[in-house]
């Protein structure tokens, strides 16, 4: 007896994360077998680690003896892949494993080294399968040249997003080789960089066509390349820095944005404890100008506050800051909504209760409710007025050392 299709679909679909009952169905009945193998393949996660054999090798093989296996993978997870074999060393590991995988989508790249699977990518011309790949992640990898990092964006050129995270090269003063004749076409960028990386994939050199961007989240150090963010095709700009620094003879203006739709931006309450330099403002001016510049088309803003929970007596400090950055926002003839979402960075150290950091701010549920309030009535008085300005606490972060971030929601 053969089940309908549109039961065997929406079981399947209730089913489509749980690999247990996926492959317990393709037992119980043949009408599961197909359908139910083909959502155990979407998503193919290799490791490697130090030994002999080549995981990436051995699975290349498989997909060479299983043309059906590798049709269903949509998505492609390499994840810790170390030095490539000497035998190999004439091929790029990583197009040899692209090019079996017909139907792939996205790709995933989670801490590797460079020669792992971008050794001599430029040498190998992609097949036209590679064109089937639309979003590309990169964590935590590893390139040996600004070559080899370029070479991977012109040869997949219909990627749709790029998500880079913490990406180094690791000589960072080395020279691009390739001419940018070849280029992806992204709409969406989500990028977590350092300054010199930054830097190289918004210069005129890079493989990465800015020319259809909608969408850019960026975390960066500093705003010295701000204006390189100056994009008219964006709709959508997040910028997180660190350092809201920008060169005199480095305008901001963002009125040349004129699709821009949504701006996300943060800033934070610090104290000297925290790094932060002597008299510097927050939010800075150089946040003033940037919102100063607003264009037209802009229907929301969203403001990051990142407080840190030791500094609550500093806050009155900041009010004039805030207030300055209110009266710019209320006077703008665009009558859109100023969103806050407070997020708290709590403390500790192992040094004993007296010498923790939050030995100022001991409650912390008074402390919740008290900042929503203290921003929305004193920080932005004139947009409160108005009924534009919306505050909420979003999240805690309990930081216990350097290395370790906790969120609690």
């Amino acid at each position: 007896m053969t089940i309908p299709q549109e039961i065997l679909e929406e079981i399947l679909d209730h089913l489509r994360f749980d690999f247990l009952s996926l492959k317990a169905c393709s037992l119980t009945h043949s009408s599961f077998f197909p359908p139910s193998h083909r959502l155990l393949f979407m998503t193919v996660k290799i490791r490697h680690y130090r030994h002999q054999v080549d995981s990436c090798l051995k699975f290349r093989d498989t997909m060479v003896a299983s043309k059906y296996m590798a049709s269903s993978i949509r998505y492609l997870i390499l994840h810790y892949l170390y030095l490539r074999l000497e035998e190999q060393s004439d091929e790029c590991l990583l197009f040899s494993l692209l090019r079996l995988l017909p139907k792939l989508q996205r790709v995933k790249i989670y801490h590797s080294l460079s020669k792992a699977t971008m050794h001599n990518v430029d040498s190998f011309r992609p097949p036209p399968s590679i064109s089937n790949i639309r979003h590309l992640i990169l964590t935590d990898t590893k390139f040996e040249s600004f070559t080899h990092l370029f070479s991977l964006f012109s040869s997949l050129e219909q990627l749709d997003t790029i998500t880079m995270f913490q990406v180094t090269v690791k000589d960072v003063s080395s020279p691009n080789h390739l001419a940018p004749s070849r280029r992806c076409h992204p709409s969406v960028l989500d990028l977590y960089l350092g300054d010199p990386i930054a830097e190289r994939l918004f210069s005129l050199q890079s493989t990465i066509s800015l020319k259809d961007l909608r969408v850019l989240n960026i975390v960066a150090t500093n705003a010295v390349y701000l204006p390189s963010f100056v994009i008219p095709s964006l709709e959508s700009l997040t910028l997180r820095l660190t350092k809201w620094k920008c060169p005199a003879g480095n305008p901001i203006d963002l009125r040349q944005l004129r699709r821009l739709r949504n701006i996300s931006i943060r800033l934070r309450f610090y104290s000297a404890c925290c790094l932060v330099e002597v008299g510097q403002r927050w939010p800075s001016p150089l946040g003033h100008r940037f919102l100063e510049t607003l264009p037209s088309s802009v229907e929301d803003i969203y403001i990051e506050v990142v407080i840190s929970s030791f500094v609550p007596e500093l806050l009155p400090k900041f009010r004039s800051d805030w207030q300055e950055l209110d009266h710019i926002l209320a006077r703008h003839p665009l009558l859109f909504t100023v969103r806050l979402g407070i997020y708290i960075d709590r403390y500790y150290s192992d040094l004993g209760e007296e010498d923790s950091f939050d030995y100022q701010w001991t409650d912390y549920g008074s402390m919740d409710d008290y900042l929503p309030d203290f921003m929305r009535f004193e920080c932005m008085p004139e947009m409160n007025r108005l009924g534009r300005v919306d505050c909420k606490l979003v999240k805690s972060r309990m930081i216990f050392s350097p290395y370790v971030d906790i969120f609690e929601g």
